[in-house]
């Protein structure tokens, strides 16, 4: 509401209708693509400041090396909100673990008892 984020209503994700969570986000400002260093490595999105940090459904996103793009389907999808590292609502810092970070808040349609 403060317009310090971008927000993906639900509306917005059908309308777009993205085939992975990634073809959404790459479209923001303040990420980037990076690549492991592995033969076959992936390609994850990365903050191009500092860290970038997932919430979904409320809670810290702990996946490891992997990225919720790996693990949650475009099909689920309920919302999606960013914040670039600076400009993050406090409730989302302290989920990040007080690190001075960007966040990505992912909605499932689960969450927000959406039909899927």
């Amino acid at each position: 509401k403060a317009g310090l984020g971008k927000l993906f209503a639900p509306e917005d994700i059908q309308r777009r209708d993205p085939l992975r969570l990634n073809n959404l986000l790459e479209t923001l400002p303040g990420l980037t693509y990076t690549n492991s260093n592995a033969m076959g490595g992936k390609r994850t999105l990365a903050a191009r400041r500092g860290c970038l940090v997932y919430v979904v459904d409320g809670k810290r996103w702990r996946g490891g090396d992997d990225a919720p793009d790996f693990w949650i389907s475009s099909q689920e999808l309920g919302a999606i909100e960013y914040y670039q590292n600076g400009f993050v609502p406090s409730e989302f810092v302290t989920l990040a673990g007080g690190e001075s970070c960007s966040v990505v808040v992912i909605w499932t349609k689960w969450y927000l008892r959406l039909k899927l």
